[in-house]
């Protein structure tokens, strides 16, 4: 089976229409609570680069009857007003990795292509780069949530799903498929949730002294998540999805990874994206007495 994991959940969207866009940025308007303006300038560079073909087909179907002129300067206000957004957002906060944000927002645009593509309509090769585009983002999200939440200690110095959210929603000013804005935000809540699941796995891994390996890109592809003790791993963010994928891989003879809820609930997280470090301590010995029950790890002698 392929796994081209897009999630599911809820939130409100900020909307921009290209004709009524603030006028083009100045100095004044930057966040000036971070030290360091080369990171501002790396996010900022991100959130031109990936917003653009973006940008430019807003104002291309709003100002038809523009002059070239006119649609230059509204492209170039769209593109500043997303950068400043972007900038607000993430800048004065620093246990964001600016470079971790600014390769999660360039794959952003793909990953929302990817989800409102109907893979059934799509060639085996078109469905193929579809899946890419999900993984690239996936493994993009992966690396801003662990180092954004690494040294966390307390509830309260960690951000929560909402910032990752609200963030990549607020530089997105919207497409083509403007119905689909909802869906599109409740699978990005979704997708963050179950991307937090697997960080956490591999904290608890860490805490248990368990070796393992990340799936690559291509591994992930395939639905596997994680390589513990010679076992491929396929994690769910809930019983419920575990026990549907074990049903689905039942049917189709699919037997080869462990479909694995670690076992921490959704309410525990506090809608953060990790727990902080005294509640990792406290919850590995659940996730470590999962792995035995469901063969990840295998029993001492005396106990089989």
């Amino acid at each position: 089976m392929t796994k081209t994991r897009h999630y599911k959940t809820h939130h409100t969207h900020k909307r921009y229409y290209v004709d009524t866009m603030p006028s083009p940025i100045s100095p004044s308007q930057w966040s000036t609570s971070s030290s360091n303006i080369k990171k501002q300038l790396v996010t900022v560079d991100a959130a031109l680069k990936s917003q653009k073909p973006h940008l430019t087909y807003l104002v291309e179907q709003a100002g038809r009857n523009w002059s070239e002129k006119k649609r230059r300067q509204r492209r170039s206000v769209a593109l500043g007003e997303s950068a400043v957004t972007l900038v607000q957002h993430y800048a004065s906060k620093e246990q964001w990795s600016h470079v971790d944000m600014a390769r999660l927002l360039a794959a952003y645009p793909g990953w929302v292509e990817a989800t409102e593509q109907d893979d059934t309509a799509l060639t085996r090769q078109e469905n193929k780069q579809r899946i890419k585009k999900l993984t690239h983002f996936n493994h993009a999200l992966r690396d801003v949530i662990d180092n954004a939440t690494h040294s966390c200690e307390t509830w309260k110095s960690i951000p929560s799903v909402s910032d990752i959210v609200n963030g990549l929603e607020a530089v997105y000013p919207g497409n083509k498929h403007t119905q689909n804005k909802q869906d599109r935000k409740d699978m990005l809540y979704a997708t963050v949730v179950g991307i937090r699941n697997e960080v956490l796995f591999m904290r608890v891994l860490d805490e248990a002294g368990i070796a393992y390996e990340p799936g690559t890109a291509n591994q992930d592809v395939r639905g596997i998540d994680m390589i513990v003790n010679g076992k491929l791993i396929d994690l769910k963010s809930s019983e419920y999805y575990e026990y549907d994928a074990q049903e689905d891989a039942a049917e189709h003879d699919d037997d080869g990874r462990i479909f694995f809820f670690p076992g921490v609930e959704r309410y525990e997280y506090r809608n953060k994206l990790m727990l902080p470090k005294e509640k990792i301590i406290r919850v590995t010995p659940r996730v470590v007495a999962r792995m035995y029950s469901h063969g990840i790890l295998d029993k001492p002698i005396q106990q089989r």
